[in-house]
């Protein structure tokens, strides 16, 4: 009885955690590859696959969108609060005039840790 007591409070004291994954991961260095004015669409998926999201902006130019993010939550049942363990975002931008890029935009959230209550 005081095994089965022991292990229970232990897992309260643990917690739950929870990983999402969004996206495929973004090789940084390859984006060193892409030469603007140089680089074609068709390149550009060779070296970082299909995007998760292509539009128009307003200036005519073809924006294509990269977004990773991986995110790790835990919850604290004592304290009732939920602690985001680790955080990582990857977002690039590529704009393109005539099927040749014009300008790439990198956006790199590193990993971080604070405290949210539910």
């Amino acid at each position: 009885m005081k095994i089965i007591l022991f292990l229970v409070l232990s897992l309260l004291c643990v917690g739950c955690t929870h990983i999402r994954i969004q996206g495929t991961d973004i090789d940084l260095s390859k984006i060193a590859q892409i030469k603007k004015g140089e680089t074609s669409k068709d390149q550009v998926v060779e070296l970082l696959g299909n995007p998760t999201d292509k539009s128009l902006v307003p200036s005519g130019q073809i924006k294509w969108t990269y977004v990773y993010s991986y995110t790790e939550v835990e919850s604290n049942f004592w304290t009732d609060n939920t602690y985001i363990k680790s955080l990582l975002k990857k977002k690039i931008e590529i704009l393109f005039d005539d099927d040749i890029v014009s300008d790439i935009i990198t956006l790199e959230t590193l990993p971080n840790k604070r405290a949210m209550n539910k």
